[in-house]
């Protein structure tokens, strides 16, 4: 079968510590600069293709690739070992999916174990080839439909109230299903604009499909009622200050889940849409407070393993053969005012299938590939990456498509150990330097009495190995605590009970977004 026309670039992008007489030159028009972690190095293995969304590899180390509305292709690669370049010797058409073809392929790519069946999806169907991995090529043209109109039927229900949950893996080691979600754009609370900063994107967890019994297999996420709360700045203040979003009686924690009040303007406070949804779990609501607590309920609904930053967009999921690490990518959203995502990151994982981070935490997610200037990124930024498809390949090295700027990627280890068998204190090292090198130092704060506090660094107080714990409020009350670094004091003239408890990140966030408060 005759190779079509791409362009194959075997060089170096900035993010990259490929020697230059084995990878080639260096390109000036290539998007970035790109930046990699500490230990990490990536190479531009391909561009010039088009809405790329799924990568997978077969039995004999083919790179298959599928686009948006596009054909699938397989890739011909040689590797030149673990430090050594990858590169492009031949490409061939699979199957086409273009959209002006009866199959109009999305995103969707999976071998089953010995890769003489290739799964492949559109919007609405799921559809099979027989394959041979030997030539890259099906047998024969005809196709078998798995799930047409994705109707309900004959198929295992692992969860509902999720929205747009694209990347999904299955565990190595626990065989548990995991799954990312892009929450909910435009999102308002009690008429007050909270798009910036909430909802967080979600990671959840949806039980077995080996035979382990969980209680959550099948249960609702949520949405489109409920959603998770990241950016505490937009669920305390409105345009005159005051604390509306919660109750000043609880507490406020990342990934709790709320009732979202108001999204695009369709779904106002008190209100709910009757017409096929159920609103059996929501009685009548009157005040958005009332909901908070149905959302909160856990015999109602299950909230998420772990909370992402708003509008990163997580498009696919993959673990390492060890079960240690989970990569994933994050394409970026068009609703983010001040862009953020758009980059290859990783989670680490215990021996017993879960997240060694708990689920309030704001640091799980360490950057791996990420652009320079995430300022200047939009959807339509080809000077920017924007993550989707992951492949690990035979030799442990792992792949990443670009959908907007169209290339493909080969992150690899400078060390020449293989990134699909990393343990995860390699990743949990990253992620101590990256969190505490890159918070901003605040402004000085104030308490609700306009009493000046100290300058207080961000780092200090993440830094501190302890936890802030008020105790009852008392009006006018004097409550200090001691910097161990200078002995300096800090005198809080107002008590805000729902930090009670809570790490230095959550108490400081609180307070710098509590000052002047009316």
């Amino acid at each position: 079968m005759a190779s079509r026309s791409l362009t194959f670039l075997v060089f170096l992008s900035g993010c990259t510590a490929f020697a230059q007489k084995a990878c080639g030159v260096i390109s000036d028009n290539i998007p970035g600069p790109l930046v990699a972690a500490d230990g990490y190095e990536c190479q531009l293995l391909a561009k010039g293709l088009s809405k790329l969304r799924g990568t997978i590899f077969d039995s004999q180390g083919h790179l298959l690739v599928v686009g948006s509305g596009k054909r699938l292709t397989a890739l011909t690669l040689k590797d030149e070992g673990p430090t050594g370049c990858v590169r492009v010797e031949s490409d061939q058409p699979i199957v086409d999916g273009r959209a002006d073809q009866p199959l109009k392929f999305n995103r969707g790519i999976q071998l089953d174990t010995d890769s003489k069946r290739l799964f492949v999806s559109s919007k609405s169907s799921l559809i099979s080839y027989d394959y041979n991995p030997s030539t890259a090529e099906t047998i024969g043209t005809n196709y078998t439909t798995w799930v047409e109109g994705m109707s309900g039927r004959r198929k295992t229900l692992m969860g509902m109230g999720l929205r747009n949950s694209i990347g999904m893996d299955e565990h190595p080691i626990s065989g548990g299903i995991w799954s990312n979600e892009n929450a909910a754009d435009d999102v308002r609370r009690d008429k007050i604009d909270t798009h910036e900063n909430v909802p967080g994107e979600e990671i959840n967890f949806h039980g077995y499909l080996n035979g382990t019994v969980s209680p959550v297999t099948g249960t609702n996420y949520g949405d489109p009622y409920c959603a998770s709360v990241w950016g505490l700045e937009s669920m305390f203040k409105d345009a005159s200050k005051k604390i509306v979003a919660f109750s000043r009686k609880e507490k406020v924690q990342i990934g709790k889940q709320f009732f979202v009040g108001d999204v695009q303007g369709m779904l106002p406070t008190g209100q709910l849409p009757t017409k096929g949804l159920d609103t059996s779990a929501f009685t009548v609501i009157k005040k958005t407070s009332e909901s908070d607590a149905t959302c909160q309920d856990p015999k109602r609904f299950t909230p998420p393993r772990l909370t992402l930053p708003p509008h990163w967009a997580p498009i696919d999921m993959r673990f390492n053969n060890k079960g240690t690490v989970a990569y994933m990518t994050s394409h970026g959203s068009w609703n983010k005012d001040t862009p953020d995502g758009y980059q290859l990151f990783a989670i680490s994982w215990d021996d017993k299938g879960e997240p060694i981070h708990i689920p309030t935490s704001k640091t799980a997610a360490v950057a791996i590939l990420q652009n320079k200037n995430v300022k200047v990124c939009s959807l339509m930024n080809k000077g920017c990456i924007h993550p989707t498809g992951l492949a690990f390949s035979p030799t442990g090295k792992l792949y990443m498509a670009s959908d907007i700027s169209g290339e493909i990627y080969v992150v690899s280890r400078k060390d020449g150990k293989s990134v699909d068998s990393l343990d995860s204190d390699i990743i949990d090292a990253l992620g101590k330097k990256q969190y505490a090198t890159k918070i901003p130092t605040p402004p000085i704060l104030r308490s609700r009495l306009g009493s000046k506090l100290q300058h207080l660094t961000r780092n200090t107080l993440i830094l501190l190995p302890i936890y802030f714990d008020y105790g009852r409020r008392t009006h006018g009350t004097k409550s200090s605590f001691t910097l161990p670094k200078d002995g300096k004091q800090a005198v809080l003239k107002e008590v805000f009970p729902q930090v009670q408890g809570q790490p230095f990140d959550l108490v400081y966030a609180v307070h710098n977004h509590g000052q002047n408060v009316a």
